[in-house]
């Protein structure tokens, strides 16, 4: 590491702890280059007992590319929390998945920061799709070359990240306006480092092309037994003043269902994401439904005909 941070691991799964960086300070170009040589080789870095603002926070994940200003606020941060009214997703729970798979741009990175964490709460889970890649038998793997899967997401009164919308078994075949979606490479190069890795997945794979919904679902199950094998998952229990930031093309995260013992304790967390566009630029031509009002009040009105909201 050349002396510049000192790091540990913080699973056998993914990941290192960063520590002797105070990330209130702008980081030099070296630091900066560092860090980026150090989620290349591990897909997630945790920073524990960081007092950061809103600008600080901001400015530290944005040596990763350009910020998205998911509120469009100009802040480049949103909140999720069990507690407040300005969440953007409260406490419910979140089947594995990376935000806007079913699109054609996938966030890059994705970053966390416990703002008021009170006692244990809902932990994080993220999955590791290069060690998963790593670990397909050979049989597999051959079968899975070349292929595409789809990813969808379901915008009607059913839908939730907890349930997959499978477009094979549903008859007609729904309009994206209710079910966007976009096909990827089953096993993606990862774009800056080349490495391959597993982009199927829980929360938001249909099928995979060519193949029937039956041989689909057997192959999908083979895959997700490796992808969210215990060995391959890191789960991470909040604490004010951590920070984590992830590879989401790489990394997957979920949240499981939070005991009832810890479900009333805070759990306020800040989001900064990277990517080149805001939720409002992906949902053009989606019909939100009245449950989803709560994710998609933040879109500006009349950005588009019946979806003045956000995700």
């Amino acid at each position: 590491m050349g002396g510049i941070f000192q790091t540990r691991s913080v699973s056998g799964a993914m990941g290192v702890e960063v520590s002797g960086v105070d990330l209130t300070r702008p980081l030099s170009d070296t630091q900066a280059m560092e860090l980026r040589r150090l989620m290349d080789a591990h897909q997630l870095l945790l920073f524990r007992g960081q007092n950061l603002d809103d600008k600080s926070n901001v400015r530290t994940v944005g040596i990763f590319g350009k910020v998205s200003d998911e509120n469009e606020d100009g802040s480049g941060c949103s909140i999720v929390s069990n507690v407040r009214d300005d969440s953007v997703v409260r406490d419910e729970p979140l089947a594995f998945h990376a935000d806007f798979a079913w699109t054609p741009y996938p966030r890059p990175y994705f970053s966390l920061y416990g703002l008021d964490v009170e006692g244990p709460t809902a932990p994080t889970m993220f999955a590791n799709g290069i060690r998963a890649c790593r670990n397909l038998p050979t049989d597999i793997r051959s079968r899975l070359e070349g292929r595409t899967l789809i990813q969808t997401y379901d915008y009607t009164e059913t839908g939730g990240y907890d349930k997959r919308a499978q477009l094979l078994t549903l008859d007609p075949m729904p309009p994206e306006s209710t079910h966007p979606r976009a096909e990827h490479p089953v096993l993606m190069r990862h774009p800056r480092t080349g490495e391959p890795l597993v982009f199927a997945m829980q929360a938001m794979t249909s099928h995979i092309v060519g193949m029937t919904s039956d041989e689909s679902e057997r192959m999908l199950a083979d895959l997700f037994a490796i992808l969210y094998a215990p060995d391959n998952v890191y789960r991470h229990e909040w604490k004010t003043g951590d920070l984590v930031i992830w590879d989401s093309l790489a990394v997957q995260h979920g949240r499981p269902d939070p005991d009832d013992s810890i479900k009333r304790n805070r759990r306020t967390l800040r989001r900064v994401v990277i990517g080149d566009k805001v939720p409002r630029d992906h949902m053009q031509g989606i019909t939100p439904y009245p449950h989803l009002a709560s994710r998609f009040k933040k879109m500006r009105a009349g950005s588009t005909e019946g979806a003045s909201t956000t995700q």
